[in-house]
């Protein structure tokens, strides 16, 4: 909305974060569903999902109705990201040092959650404070000359 100056763009993006949050609750109420998720989310929460779903949807699209989508997103994350993320947390216990993201994404690959999830995971978690962000060094191929950088992560204490 801020960076590309384009509300159907963010507006799309917001209903993508709904669906997720949707599948989120779902799971969350230990229920299985593949069909019409986004109705029994709003049926769980319907004044979460009125905001970041339905009038997204249904409203004339501005910067007053998605800016009040995020916030409702962003409030839904602060309350749940302990729940939500405690396999990440976890493992951040269990390795108290400098982590690159592709060992991350390794550790994860064999679970459900994508590594672009796990890079979106751990940024949100820098910006709220609880991983600090830095680089490591990587080579593209054991053979490499040239040493890259990627991003790393560290639980703040």
């Amino acid at each position: 909305m801020t960076v590309k100056k384009d509300i159907e763009l963010a507006a799309q993006e917001i209903l993508w974060a709904a669906h997720s949050v949707a599948h989120t609750e779902i799971l969350r109420k230990g229920e299985i569903c593949e069909q019409d998720v986004i109705y029994r989310a709003i049926d769980g929460a319907p004044e979460l999902f009125q905001t970041i779903y339905l009038d997204v949807l249904a409203k004339r699209k501005n910067k007053t109705v998605l800016a009040a989508a995020l916030a409702a997103i962003e409030g839904y994350l602060v309350e749940n990201h302990r729940e939500h993320l405690k396999p990440l947390f976890d493992y951040f216990r269990k390795n108290p040092r400098v982590v690159p993201l592709s060992e991350i994404s390794d550790h994860f690959a064999f679970s459900e959650v994508y590594p672009w999830h796990i890079e979106s995971a751990c940024d949100w978690l820098e910006r709220h404070g609880y991983l600090e962000r830095l680089s490591a060094p990587f080579k593209l191929t054991k053979r490499s000359r040239d040493g890259f950088e990627e991003p790393a992560y560290l639980m703040d204490s």
